[in-house]
């Protein structure tokens, strides 16, 4: 009887051996998966974040072609009116000198 109880506890002790030695292995297991996909995520994320900034140097380029092209419009327009403005003054002056206002 005493064997028995003896070869009892043995069992016991081996059952609960591999009862925590299976957790363990679940665990592991369960533990290896959740940071697999933690770092496809990061990887997807740092991809993302990588796209985002090549978009943005991008728009930054663009804006400064659109920038460049409104300075230079605005230049040829601010010349354009410098030379109207120019003329008028040309054509005025003409214009009095040919026909002088007769004051009477």
């Amino acid at each position: 009887m005493a064997q028995a109880r003896e070869d009892m506890k043995i069992e016991n002790a081996v059952a609960i051996r591999t009862a925590i030695i299976k957790e363990r292995a679940d665990c592991m297991t369960k533990l290896d998966n959740e940071l697999r996909l933690a770092k496809e995520v990061v990887e997807e994320k740092n991809r993302e974040i990588e796209m985002y900034r090549m978009r943005t140097i991008a728009l930054i380029e663009q804006g400064k072609h659109y920038k460049h092209t409104i300075d230079r419009l605005l230049g040829d327009f601010e010349l354009k009116s410098e030379i109207q403005q120019t003329l008028m003054e040309k054509v005025r002056y003409h214009i009095h000198t040919l026909n002088p206002i007769v004051i009477i």
